[in-house]
Order: C-alpha cells, then structure tokens, then sequence
C-alpha cells in the first residue's frame, strides 16, 4: 500500500462521505465520487423522485400527488427535532395520503419501488426519521466541496434518475473553482444506472434483472483517471 496516495471511492451518499472526508483531511490525495448524492434540497428530491416515476412508467397525476405528500414528509423531518413527535407526524400524513388515494392511485403504487403503500409504512417512517436522513436533508455539501483542494472524478451514469449529472456537475465544478481547485473531471456514462450497470431504461425494476456487477467502462475511467493522478 502506498501510503502516500491514499483516496476514497464513494457512490451515492458514499460521496458526500467522500467530499466530507476530503474537506477534512489533507491526508486524502483523491476522491472519485460515483453518483455522489449531493444535492439533498427538496426541490431536488422531488425532481429525482418524478425522474424515477416517468422512468418506472407512472402517470403524471401520480406524480402531482406523491410530489405533495414529500413535501409534507420533508417539512415534517426538517422543522421537528423531537423524533416521536416528528414520527407521530409522518404516521399522520401518510396514512392521510392512503384515504386520498384512488383505486389506480393504489394499484399503480403496487408496481413502483419509490411508491408509498400500507406495506411499507413502517420501513418509510423510520427511513426518513432516521439521524441520517434528518443530517443529509439538512445538509448543503457545498460546505464540504468549498474545501476540497485534492484531485476530485465525479462520473454519473446517463440513465441514472436517482443523482443525476444534470445537478451534480454544476454544483462540483462550482463548489471547486470556488475552492481553487484546478483538477477535477466530470464524465456522464452512457447507457449506465444508478449502480453503474450497463441498462435500456434505468427502470428500478431493470435493476433487478441486470447480472452485470458494475460496468466495465466505468471501472476504466476510475482506473484510468487514477493511474493518471498517483503516479
């Protein structure tokens, strides 16, 4: 191990660990951030949400309704620092969201991963009461990408609806001009999804039915950009 190189791979909310890590720590010679979740706003949730639906082939009146019952959850989360009482909220407005519901409203939430059913009740609550989640959605992490000055590779997949390239290479290359930093590299990958596999839909269903690990176009930028900056 060359001790002297030493960086961090981070995808999804693994790479706003990685930026916060190298915002911290001069020890971290480079990072590669994969997918890196780091536009946590609510705006930008629910754009990310409404990609994932028209992906996963929902309606659009799907979508106005999930959208208004996120905004309640998160606003809940965010202005509530007493988690029983933010946890009785959240039972409160998802069970209302039930009653709303139409009987297409209710078979179509079947089908989708990101949808609110009486199944999931309990794994959603304690999803988004949870420290982390109350952390990452009241966290900016241009407070972190302001102060990395090491080597950064931010890659995204094009077919990737859950952190896209769209939002996540602006805000980096902003965050890290603003930093001074002269070296980092943004790739989009074509035809990848959130886990960097070779997909036609980016459905999360497809997810399921992909056997490929990890893409090898994206282990060669990685490799690639790596070897370039270690040496």
């Amino acid at each position: 191990i060359d001790s002297h190189n030493i960086g961090i791979i981070g995808l999804s909310e693994g790479g706003l660990i990685a930026s916060m890590i190298a915002a911290k720590s001069p020890a971290v010679k480079f990072i590669v951030l994969m997918a890196p979740a780091l536009c946590s706003d609510l705006d930008s949730w629910l754009e990310y949400v409404a990609l994932q639906f028209r992906a996963d082939g929902a309606a659009e009146e799907f979508i106005a309704h999930d959208r208004i019952i996120r905004e309640k959850i998160y606003y809940a989360v965010t202005q509530q620092p007493d988690y029983q009482i933010a946890e009785k909220q959240l039972y409160e407005i998802i069970n209302d969201y039930f009653v709303t519901m139409t009987e297409q409203e209710k078979n179509e939430s079947e089908k989708l991963h990101f949808a609110f059913t009486d199944k999931k009740l309990d794994m959603f609550v304690k999803v988004f009461n949870s420290s982390w989640y109350r952390f990452f959605w009241q966290t900016d992490s241009k407070v972190f990408l302001e102060q990395i000055r090491c080597p950064v590779l931010c890659i995204n997949g094009d077919r990737d609806y859950i952190a896209t390239a769209s939002k996540n290479f602006p805000k980096l290359e902003q965050c890290l001009k603003k930093a001074g930093n002269q070296d980092f590299t943004c790739i989009e990958l074509h035809g990848l999804n959130h886990a960097f596999q070779t997909c036609q839909t980016g459905s999360l269903f497809e997810y399921g039915t992909i056997q490929e690990t990890l893409a090898l176009q994206a282990l060669n930028a990685i490799g690639d950009w790596i070897m370039d900056h270690v040496q």
